[in-house]
């Protein structure tokens, strides 16, 4: 999971994904400059459409939750978690 050129090959982003390890941080510095390059063309990408990126793994974004409410300083998320047998107000 990552990104793909025009021929559909993946991109080399330094690891697999949920591989753990310490490359797997996002701004690792222990990366390639393409691999890092490869990373900023993701994360660019996805802010544009409004997600965070965590920065312990590259390939993980949120939008609405609280790590993105967190992370963008909003007040509050969009949506949380929902627990069968509670009531929604």
């Amino acid at each position: 999971m990552g990104l793909c050129d025009n021929e559909g090959r993946e991109l080399d982003m330094g690891t697999q994904y949920l591989e753990h390890n310490q490359k797997t941080k996002t701004r690792c510095k222990a990366l390639t400059e393409e691999q890092r390059r490869n990373r900023r063309v993701l994360v660019d990408a996805m802010q544009r459409a409004g997600f965070v990126n965590y920065p312990a793994e590259w390939w993980h974004f949120s939008y609405g939750d609280k790590m993105w409410a967190a992370y963008s300083n909003k007040r509050a998320a969009l949506y949380d978690v929902y627990r069968l047998g509670t009531s929604i107000k």
